[in-house]
């Protein structure tokens, strides 16, 4: 890997599946509605139990960066935004204990790419963790408070796991692929977007008996 182009830009305990998933939070509708762009380019280096490591291209990084920052210079903007991020942390929370259901993996999809966008990447990046002060101009206002609160509650790993996961089992069973393991061998050597797109069907000869 050419250290001058690539660096280490997070690392997730995700399986094939998961690191799909990650992967189209940047590359989704959603952030490009809101950034006006999308990021596509991306290495991922797997590590033991189901960990992976995401290496993006250095400008592309900065891109981010950039793009978030640029887009937090307005503050009233920066807390509506964060303030998406809040409440759909409640919508996650009425998924996840309150029982209201999702009755198609494409939609549990579109919801965790918003989920993760509002609740996650833009607080991530508009804090100093992120490489950004721009949320704490002028002290612990009610954007940093805001910030540094939603960055200590992550709903989209139980999202993942309670509902996105048992929809795309339940397709999976529909076609009569079946497996012991925690995630379905299908599945954990599935990416989303073959999910979606229905082409799962050869999975079963890939499969370790």
């Amino acid at each position: 890997m050419n250290e001058k182009r690539w660096s280490h830009f997070l690392t997730r305990p995700f399986s094939l599946f998961g690191t799909s998933l990650w992967h189209g939070w940047y590359t989704s509708e959603e952030i490009k509605k809101v950034l006006k762009v999308t990021f596509p380019v991306a290495t991922y280096v797997e590590e033991p139990h189901d960990v992976a490591q995401a290496y993006w291209p250095k400008e592309q990084l900065e891109e981010i960066k950039k793009r978030i920052n640029d887009l937090a210079q307005d503050q009233p903007q920066l807390l509506h935004l964060l303030t998406k991020g809040r409440n759909l942390n409640v919508v996650a929370l009425d998924l996840l204990e309150k029982g209201r259901k999702l009755s198609k993996v494409h939609q549990a999809v579109q919801f965790l790419n918003k989920l993760a966008l509002y609740a996650t990447i833009i607080p991530f990046f508009v804090t100093p963790k992120g490489g950004s002060s721009i949320a704490m101009q002028g002290g612990q206002n009610d954007v940093w408070i805001l910030a540094e609160r939603l960055r200590k509650v992550s709903y989209y790993p139980r999202i993942l796991e309670e509902v996105i996961i048992p929809l795309a089992r339940e397709e999976l069973a529909a076609v009569h692929i079946r497996g012991k393991c925690k995630e379905l061998p299908g599945l954990f050597f599935l990416s989303i977007k073959r999910l979606i797109m229905g082409k799962y069907l050869s999975l079963s000869i890939q499969i370790p008996a």
